[in-house]
């Protein structure tokens, strides 16, 4: 029973945020029940524009995702969808918690109801306040909570005229002008994985390697480090001295992408640098 409970709250949660995509836009949403992406080993229900995946195995059942389908939401729409799984759950919370109150059911019936109210308070709680754990996936990279997530848009809404200040400075190649609005991001919390990544070269471009490193660490929390990733990372180790840990970025960087010459390159030197040293 509780496991049946624990599958309608957390398909609630997750369906909040996939009907308020479907209603807003016309593209497509999966909905994973029981993991973080995983389709292995899992229920297919397809429907018109939405998927869901559903672990077969019920003790799996207390995690969820919703994977969007598309990177043009506005900003006001990434708010609601965002929004939704925590409003959606409040729901469930609500309506429960009202029959356990104020019905006349048996006790039995009353308790199932308690146990819906206390699931859904549980899913309400883990995403309506923001936590600074990411969340892995199963396909790699990170997510964190609805909550967090809200913050980063409120974030990007307010700092969005100096971003665009900065990336037009970054693409002039201006970066003495541009650093000052990345450290500002990095001050703020705004942890945008583009932002971050420029913030990177423009630092390295200015040969400032400890704020580099802080962005560097920054982008690394995400989760989500591409071949270039652990390249640059790598290199802005080389620059402050730590051979060893920048050979072991390299090497997850040609692990990713075996042709990367940026990564070979550094490599060699790194490797010649810990011999000598």
């Amino acid at each position: 029973m509780l496991a049946g409970i624990r599958f309608i709250t957390v398909l609630a949660h997750e369906l909040g945020h996939a009907v308020s995509l479907l209603v807003m836009q016309d593209s497509r949403a999966t909905v994973y029940i029981g993991s973080m992406g995983d389709p292995t080993s899992s229920l297919e229900l397809h429907f018109k524009r939405l998927d869901i995946w559903i672990k077969y195995n019920p003790f799996k059942w207390n995690s969820g995702l919703c994977v969007p389908h598309t990177k043009e939401l506005s900003v006001n729409k990434q708010l609601v969808f965002a929004a939704m799984g925590p409003v959606a759950s409040l729901m469930m919370l609500i309506f429960p918690a009202l029959v356990v109150k104020y019905s006349h059911l048996e006790p039995a019936i009353k308790m199932i109801f308690f146990f819906t109210a206390f699931s859904a308070f549980t899913d309400f709680f883990v995403s309506a306040f923001p936590r600074a754990q990411p969340i892995k996936l199963y396909a790699g990279g990170t997510v964190y909570n609805d909550a967090s997530g809200i913050r980063q848009i409120l974030l990007f809404k307010k700092l969005r005229e100096d971003y665009g200040m900065a990336v037009s400075l970054y693409k002039e190649k201006n970066y003495a002008r541009a650093e000052p609005y990345f450290e500002k991001f990095l001050k703020a919390g705004w942890r945008d994985e583009q932002m971050l990544r420029l913030a990177i070269y423009t630092c390295l471009q200015l040969k400032n390697n400890e704020l580099a490193t802080a962005f560097d660490q920054a982008l690394r929390e995400k989760g989500n480090m591409s071949a270039d990733d652990f390249t640059w990372s790598g290199i802005i180790k080389t620059k402050n001295g730590n051979y060893r840990e920048a050979i072991n970025d390299f090497k997850k960087a040609l692990k990713i992408d075996p042709d990367n010459k940026a990564a070979q390159e550094q490599l060699v030197f790194a490797q010649a640098n810990t011999v000598t040293a």
